[in-house]
């Protein structure tokens, strides 16, 4: 399974790179890292504020690295609720 993670800013996607050592792929010249988590394969984006860049970004993903599930929202409410 591979998961798509879109964030607009990079507070929201910091904390994945660094959580789950995510290295930038060099191959897109979008804002993308890879890597993996028990045997997930993860995505992590970014994508800019703003439902068009999110939209284009859940399916710039899902075209080029064939992602099974994508999480836009409450990505801040995983770090910062407690």
């Amino acid at each position: 399974m591979i998961i798509g993670i879109i964030g607009a800013f990079d507070e929201e996607t910091e904390k994945f790179i660094d959580m789950f050592n995510l290295i930038k792929d060099e191959k897109s010249n979008r804002e993308i890292y890879t890597g993996k988590y028990k045997n997930k394969e993860l995505v992590v984006a970014r994508a800019g504020i703003g439902k068009v860049n999110s939209a284009a970004m859940t399916q710039y993903i899902i075209d080029n690295y064939k992602v099974d599930l994508t999480n836009t929202n409450s990505i801040l409410t995983l770090f910062f609720t407690k």
